[in-house]
């Protein structure tokens, strides 16, 4: 079953958005739980080509149960999301090495601090 309280959220976030904003009962509720489950099933079904869904397998599957619309907009949404999800991926990366880069992090480069400190002193009681 799909979780029901993040549908029940979109469900209630998609009727605030009405003007005014519309108000929904539970069977109304459950009875879009309901078809949100079934569309998924019947999305599946009909995209099941391969062991591996993919998007394409989505996006045909939508065109051929007569939803372009969404298909469309699945083409260009994924095309968008697609880079910039790769633009947050390099700059992540980019963000580790220069950490990496920089040596140990600041509580790490304390502790080695005090240590020298702690052996230079050492060795100056050693001396005297």
């Amino acid at each position: 079953m799909l979780p029901k309280k993040a549908l029940d959220d979109f469900v209630a976030a998609q009727l605030q958005r009405h003007s005014p904003p519309l108000s929904i009962d539970k069977h109304a509720t459950a009875a879009l739980r309901a078809c949100a489950a079934e569309f998924l099933k019947l999305v599946i079904r009909e995209s099941a080509q391969a062991p591996t869904m993919t998007l394409d397998h989505v996006v045909n599957a939508l065109t051929a149960l007569g939803f372009d619309i969404v298909a469309d907009e699945l083409r260009e949404d994924d095309l968008s999301a697609w880079r910039d999800a790769k633009r947050e991926e390099k700059r992540l990366a980019l963000r580790k090495r220069r950490r990496e880069a920089k040596g140990p992090v600041d509580e790490d480069a304390k502790r080695l601090q005090q240590e020298l400190f702690a052996k230079a002193a050492q060795r100056m009681r050693d001396d005297a």
